[in-house]
């Protein structure tokens, strides 16, 4: 299996491939890709992972809609199989 590259170039440093597994668990390699591919900051990441375990309350009162890379990173985790299933390596 191909490896990822190892790091994204986002304007507040460069997250790499095992730092998105770190955030958001162990997902498919494709996923790794496609969230390199998409420069997110850490902060973007982990919006979308607590989208993504159903924490979209986490902001409370100021919470936010799902917009933009976040909802596009929300998309990636989510598509196709289950989150959980996925992160689990089922």
């Amino acid at each position: 299996m191909t490896q990822p590259p190892k790091t994204s170039k986002t304007a507040g440093g460069a997250l790499s491939a095992e730092e998105i597994r770190r955030i958001a668990g162990d997902i498919s390699d494709a996923r790794v890709l496609a969230i390199l591919d998409l420069e997110v900051s850490r902060d973007e990441l982990e919006q979308a992972v607590a989208w993504a375990e159903g924490q979209s309350d986490v902001l409370g009162e100021l919470e936010l809609p799902l917009s933009g890379v976040v909802s596009e990173v929300h998309e990636i985790l989510t598509a196709g199989e289950e989150w959980e299933e996925d992160r689990l390596g089922a």
